[in-house]
């Protein structure tokens, strides 16, 4: 069994596409094929666009909060760092969607597409890692960033138990909303792209 965090990459949506496109040998069908990624790819860096701004906006009330002047600085260090990865989740998936309109708005960019998701190192060509890694990375981005923003709810939720013994209750149904969300998202990972 794989990982639930790289299965999404692993199965249907990146390198399955992209070996189609690299092996297929018809040029007509290639841009068919090519064309049909970059709709996926483009309705995905949409989203991620929109998700990371959703996402910055939490960062951003975070900050406002007004136990703001008590919270831990490895909290705030997390939370920015976090916030930083998703400015560049937004500029990497803008980035990237100017570069796909751009590139795939004749037959010629599509056919250099083609070429560049390709590697030729092999008698079949096979789809590039770096490429594969490089289109992945908006995504990539803001998931960590999800992931530190709630990582610093988490750490300052235990530091202000630690500081003042005070809010067990507090920390009990954080410890419980948790468990919860981690046993909800590995089983949506697993149940998205696997039979169970």
């Amino acid at each position: 069994m794989q990982w639930p965090t790289i299965l999404p990459w692993q199965k249907h949506l990146t390198r399955s596409p992209l070996e189609k496109i690299v092996h297929e040998i018809n040029p007509a069908d290639r841009r068919n094929l090519a064309r049909f990624w970059r709709e996926a790819k483009l309705a995905e860096l949409s989203f991620v666009g929109l998700t990371s701004a959703l996402v910055t906006g939490a960062y951003a009330s975070a900050n406002g909060w007004q136990t703001v002047g008590t919270i831990f600085p490895y909290v705030l260090g997390i939370w920015y760092g976090g916030l930083i990865l998703v400015l560049c989740s937004i500029s990497l998936a803008a980035h990237q969607s100017i570069a796909l309109y751009r590139l795939t708005a004749s037959d010629d960019g599509l056919d250099f597409v083609c070429m560049m998701l390709g590697y030729d190192g092999t008698e079949l060509p096979t789809p590039s890692r770096i490429q594969e890694f490089a289109w992945q990375m908006p995504v990539m981005l803001l998931n960590i960033s999800i992931q530190l923003f709630v990582l610093g709810m988490l750490v300052h939720v235990f530091h202000m138990y630690r500081a003042t013994n005070e809010n067990v209750e507090q920390l009990i149904l954080t410890v419980i909303a948790l468990i919860t969300a981690v046993v909800l998202h590995v089983f949506s990972h697993v149940s998205l792209y696997s039979k169970i």
